[in-house]
């Protein structure tokens, strides 16, 4: 089995905002502190993003996840792992780890795969 092309699939939803985290707030009427979060949206109107990395084989196996990746690293994956074995987990770590300190990329920046 070898990979035959690595993608990126990006998903917006302008009906939901982005969200920018959760903040704390207060929880009044009570003997003793304590906090409570409700979701923090971005300021604006932006859309909800969700973006995805496929991995196709020669096979017709497809896998796929959520990823915080780029563009521009997807295609650092798909120039590495292209006609490569995907059951050669451990060498396909090796060298995005390597890429990790000789590409400057954020650390765990292939963990997607």
């Amino acid at each position: 089995m070898r990979v035959i092309d690595v993608k990126l699939k990006v998903l917006e939803n302008e009906r939901i905002e982005a969200s920018t985290g959760h903040e704390l707030i207060p929880v009044s009427g009570l003997h003793r502190i304590q906090y409570t979060h409700r979701q923090r949206h971005a300021v604006g109107k932006s859309p909800s993003i969700q973006k995805f990395i496929e991995v196709y084989t020669d096979e017709g196996i497809r896998g796929r996840c959520t990823t915080t990746m780029t563009g521009d690293q997807v295609d650092i994956v798909r120039h590495h792992l292209v006609n490569r074995c995907p059951w050669d987990r451990e060498a396909l770590f090796q060298l995005f780890y390597k890429g990790t300190r000789w590409v400057y990329q954020p650390p765990g920046w292939f963990g997607d795969v």
